[in-house]
């Protein structure tokens, strides 16, 4: 088994410049990224052979061993390896508890709707994010990351929000008086995370006010340097 460049012609060629009137220096910095480059590009691909004298294995016997090398190293590096796992948080379709948006207010189960978006929007950036994740496609419905991102949109904007404003408008509620306690408490958990905010906005301010005092008295008593 020897390492498989499949881009090698592309990558020489990359750096297959004149070279006339570049120092010494900036030729050897291009003869190392040449080297990086190529030496990166070895790490993905391998050539596998099988060579011997007179064998008398059967030649479909051959390609079946060799086939099956790679299968079962890719196998050892997804089970045991774990090439796969990334450190990447994806919710499934366990945290969406049908039972509890139904038993909920109109307006209180559409609360719970939009916070489920925002958790498969944050899926769908985190998917983005992990090599070749743009070109991943859903099993069910055949749709990349980009696609259910944006179906995700029309639903938000086309589906839901137009049920929601004449709920909201209309007052439609099966009891108003935990539609509106459900609201107030929401009211006031966002009063005093915002008063947090703004004592952690002055406290970070006051701090840094007196690094900047201090640095200019420091600056302000410091003997002049004799030259």
């Amino acid at each position: 088994m020897v390492p498989y460049i499949p881009e090698h012609d592309l990558i020489r060629s990359k750096y297959s410049l004149d070279t006339k009137g570049l120092s010494q220096a900036e030729i050897e910095n291009l003869q190392q990224q040449l080297r990086n480059e190529l030496n990166q590009s070895a790490t993905i691909a391998a050539t596998i052979t099988f060579t011997t004298t007179n064998s008398n294995v059967p030649n479909n016997a051959l390609q079946d061993a060799l086939r099956n090398i790679p299968e079962a190293w890719a196998e050892h590096m997804v089970s045991n390896m774990g090439v796969l796992n990334y450190g990447t948080t994806i919710y499934s379709s366990a945290v969406v508890d049908i039972d509890l948006v139904d038993q909920m207010d109109y307006l209180i189960a559409f609360e719970i709707l939009l916070e489920k978006i925002r958790l498969l929007r944050n899926n769908i950036r985190a998917i983005e994010e992990l090599p070749n994740g743009c070109v991943v496609r859903d099993a069910e419905s055949g749709l990349s990351a980009p696609d259910l991102e944006r179906a995700i949109f029309d639903m938000e904007q086309y589906q839901i929000k137009p049920l929601v404003s004449p709920i909201r408008n209309l007052r439609i509620a099966k009891n108003n008086e935990v539609v509106n306690l459900y609201f107030e408490d929401r009211v006031r958990e966002l009063e005093r995370s915002r008063e947090l905010a703004e004592k952690k906005k002055q406290s970070l301010t006051n701090a840094y006010n007196t690094y900047v005092n201090n640095q200019i008295e420091a600056d302000g008593t410091r003997p002049a340097v004799a030259t």
